[in-house]
């Protein structure tokens, strides 16, 4: 079948896939309505019931509904929890094994800086003293804290000589992680939770939810079950609005695991996590937050993941709060090294305002979680899209909205929408006819690869070296480093999605793993002719030397706001990096760009698009409310526009030179020859698009 048969035609399994967390067992009341609606699939869970998850009853009637489903031609995904965040299965893992609790490690200090030689007592809270230690303030980055821990008493008291000098009294404390977190703060209901950095923990999660489940579906699981979603599981303890010391995540067997690896001692590097004046921070920092991004990820993702595989099923869901790099060092240490761990890599967007969706303040995670996908060629990456915000705010959720996101969505690489919206306050025809349009999308925006020439660099060691946990609202740090990280990443990815710019994000391994050739830096299946350092001061030695040949072979570096300068290693600028700085502004491969004026030479781009009115244009932005998606197939480039603006959009869209244009309309699948002009030797169509509406390009 042609894909143009194909894109008329489109399968229904790339239609939007409704959350029915309490109907599955009633699909009487639910599956005919669903299937005149036109959804692709649904995500459900067995019934919650005040006995979650051992009510037998309700596992039969699951199974009836769930076989309902399937006979009528539904794709089904698994929900893995009551409510969120994943992980505790509505408190039967810890009323089992309590054991297996979050904890966290607080930051205590004196107020008053010690003097010495003098005695001193010290009242410490009552929590599982780890370590205590005098902090020298006299040449505190060349001195290493003195080890005081020997003078606890056991009864929730301090008592030692200061040695001469002037120091400050550090102490860490072992507690458990619940008043505040997320997990309480949790809108289906306060619990408990698991420390997803122990393994065991996550398995007994597994046991009492995945295994139910595999007992209970007949035949190739696989071929039943498309995928297993969970549901913002974290490290738990970023969500706290005050807290009285600052807190980290901890695991018991982290000082063990964590000298093994590195050499020293874990509280040496904790000396550095909470303070900025210590001997060898950079390092440390660093050291500290890639252990716990791997615990993460191994501990909670990949076990995830390997019971997905091991039962023939993929693993999906979300993570919590995507929106901010502060957040993803808390809550995961790398978000995207957990995400990678992901099948099908995953987001929530609770608002469908078009002017919510479009404000550039936060990453555009839809972006982000899409990267995933098409750096490491999953095919899929999902979003739990939803109008809850404009429910909060009691706004009315307009039908043009819901367009409005699932285009937003499709334009940065989401592909399948996993939804909250209130289907029942929409008329079926519209549904049917949005699920039509929402599979059009997802038929086109499955041909080929994503043809992103340009990489952002997810800047983890400048992030790590930057976060000071501290004590105020949800933690967050308002040091000029950090928040100049957060900015520019953010700033940088909007202005190429404004700009109609594809691109992907990849990290330092993936950099220090490519290979190049001419122009270019090989990643996987990637090819890009430009990286972009957003204020990435602090790199490894590795992937500086990489940047280094990357340059040299003529491929074209930008570092904005700050230049790469500080080894992860050593905490030092080192001959690498001095190479490094040394090819700056040579033939325009490696610039340096404090704003993004002016860039059009710099970056790579396949189409632009100028609306007719451009005499306000922003940084030479010409159409700053139309996003795109460019996708390369062997015979034909796929371009999907589409119009985030509550007016209609006129202007012109400039193409590669090709010898035929076709117009796609995803509203109805008609497909019509463009009358294509040219400009100065540029071939370019004039377009309309209504408000919220999309359009594909194919240039064959």
């Amino acid at each position: 079948m042609s894909w143009k048969n194909d894109f008329f035609n489109p399968k229904k399994e790339y239609g939007i896939y409704p959350l029915i967390h309490t109907n599955m067992g009633e699909f009487e009341k639910h599956i005919d309505r669903h299937s005149q609606c036109g959804f692709g699939g649904v995500v459900a869970n067995v019934k919650y019931s005040p006995d979650y998850p051992n009510n037998n009853e309700d596992w039969l009637n699951f199974k009836k509904g769930f076989d309902a489903y399937r006979d009528r031609g539904f794709r089904i995904w698994l929900y893995d929890e009551k409510g969120y965040p994943s992980g505790t299965a509505s408190g039967a893992v810890l009323d089992k094994s309590p054991e297996f609790e979050a904890i966290g490690l607080t930051c205590f200090e004196a107020r008053a800086n010690l003097r010495g030689e003098a005695y001193y007592r010290a009242d410490i809270p009552r929590s599982k003293l780890f370590k205590a230690f005098l902090l020298p303030l006299d040449n505190p980055t060349e001195t290493e804290a003195i080890d005081i821990t020997d003078s606890y008493d056991g009864n929730g008291s301090l008592k030692f000589n200061i040695p001469q000098g002037l120091y400050r009294l550090v102490v860490f404390m072992q507690h458990t992680l619940f008043d505040g977190t997320h997990a309480t703060h949790s809108h289906s209901e306060p619990r408990r939770y698991i420390n997803i950095l122990n393994e065991k923990a996550t398995k007994a999660f597994t046991e009492v939810t995945h295994d139910r489940y595999y007992s209970l579906i007949d035949g190739d699981f696989g071929k039943q079950v498309d995928a297993i979603f969970t549901d913002e599981p974290s490290m738990i303890g970023w969500y706290i609005p005050n807290s009285q010391y600052p807190v980290i995540s901890w695991s018991e067997d982290f000082p063990a695991l964590f000298e093994k690896r590195y050499g020293y001692p874990i509280e040496r590097a904790l000396l550095s996590v909470f303070h900025e004046n210590t001997p060898h921070r950079i390092k440390r920092r660093c050291d500290f937050w890639d252990f716990t991004a791997d615990m993460v990820a191994n501990s909670y993702f990949k076990v995830l993941k390997d019971w997905c595989h091991n039962h023939g099923t993929k693993s999906t869901g979300h993570m919590l709060a995507e929106e901010t790099l502060q957040a993803h060092i808390f809550c995961y240490g790398s978000f995207y090294r957990s995400a990678k761990q992901f099948d099908w890599p995953g987001i929530d967007k609770l608002s469908c305002n078009p002017e919510t969706l479009m404000k550039t303040g936060g990453i555009p995670i839809a972006r982000l979680a899409a990267s995933f996908a098409d750096v490491y060629d999953l095919g899929n990456a999902q979003s739990e899209a939803s109008g809850i915000a404009e429910g909060w705010s009691k706004t009315e959720v307009l039908p043009e909205w819901i367009k409005a996101s699932v285009n937003w969505h499709q334009a940065q690489g989401i592909n399948i929408i996993t939804s909250y919206f209130r289907w029942e306050k929409f008329k079926t025809d519209y549904i049917a006819k949005l699920n039509e349009y929402t599979a059009r999308l997802g038929t086109l925006l499955r041909v080929g690869k994503r043809h992103s020439q340009t990489a952002i660099l997810y800047p983890e060691n400048t992030m790590w070296a930057s976060f000071t946990p501290n004590e105020k609202g949800y933690n967050i740090d308002q040091g000029e480093d950090m928040n100049r990280v957060q900015n520019c990443f953010t700033k940088v990815s909007w202005q190429l999605l404004n700009r109609q710019i594809d691109f992907d994000y990849i990290d330092e391994n993936e950099v220090q793993n490519a290979t190049i050739s001419d122009n270019t830096l090989n990643v996987l299946t990637r090819k890009y002719n430009l990286l972009i350092l957003p204020y990435a001061f602090v790199l490894s030695e590795k992937t500086v030397k990489q940047l280094t040949a990357f340059i040299k072979a003529g491929g074209k570096v930008i570092a904005v706001d700050r230049m790469p300068e500080t080894e992860r290693e050593t905490g030092a600028s080192t001959p690498a990096f001095l190479e490094l700085l040394s090819l700056k502004d040579k033939g325009l491969h490696f610039t340096y760009l404090s704003t993004f004026n002016d860039i059009k030479h710099l970056i790579p781009n396949t189409i632009k698009v100028i609306g007719q009115d451009t005499a306000n244009a922003d940084d030479g932005i010409t159409a700053p409310k139309i996003l795109s998606h460019i996708r390369k197939d062997d015979d034909k480039t796929i371009i999907f526009i589409c119009n985030m603006d509550n007016a209609v959009f006129k202007g012109k869209v400039f193409l590669p030179i090709a010898n035929k244009v076709l117009l796609c309309n995803p509203n109805n699948g008609e497909i019509t020859p463009a009358k294509t002009e040219n400009i100065n030797g540029e071939s370019f169509i004039e377009i309309t698009l209504d408000p919220y509406d999309g359009l594909f390009l194919v240039t064959e």
